[in-house]
């Protein structure tokens, strides 16, 4: 008996020594109101969840950012997400939080800024034109029409 007992033990401690470890990590980052504190949970390379620890952003301009911002990294995997209009103090000090706790998982942060369409414009080639108009004023416009 005591040998079956030892046997469903080790079997046991095998497989949850097996599962994907969780670990979570915490970032700091710059708002408008000061310190971003969040602890984001790193499983397998992938961005599991993203909690607020604590903030002095003003409350009802920054919370779209938050209830935007956090889902979207975690759903798209990327810190290219578009900031929140009206709060893009508090967008950029979310992601500088999250990719500050990337670092410090040991994830390199660039990893995780692919997709943007900022970056898929500048692997593209480059654009030529013959004439290009700066201005909307009377000259400009005249120009444009010519």
């Amino acid at each position: 008996m005591k040998k079956i007992l030892g046997l469903i033990l080790v079997v046991a401690m095998l497989m949850t020594s097996m599962t994907a470890m969780a670990d979570t990590f915490e970032g700091v980052g710059n708002g408008l109101g000061g310190e971003i504190k969040l602890n984001v949970t790193v499983e397998d390379g992938k961005i599991t969840a993203i909690d607020v620890v604590s903030h002095n952003e003003t409350p009802g301009i920054s919370d779209p950012a938050f209830n935007t911002i956090l889902p979207a990294i975690v759903d798209n995997q990327s810190l290219a997400v578009d900031a929140v209009a009206g709060a893009t103090m508090t967008s950029n000090g979310i992601k500088n939080a999250v990719a500050a706790a990337l670092e410090s998982a040991g994830v390199n942060p660039a990893d995780y800024r692919k997709g943007s369409d900022a970056v898929a414009k500048t692997e593209k080639e480059a654009e030529s034109f013959d004439i290009v108009v700066v201005g909307g004023g009377i000259s400009g416009m005249s120009a444009a029409i010519e």
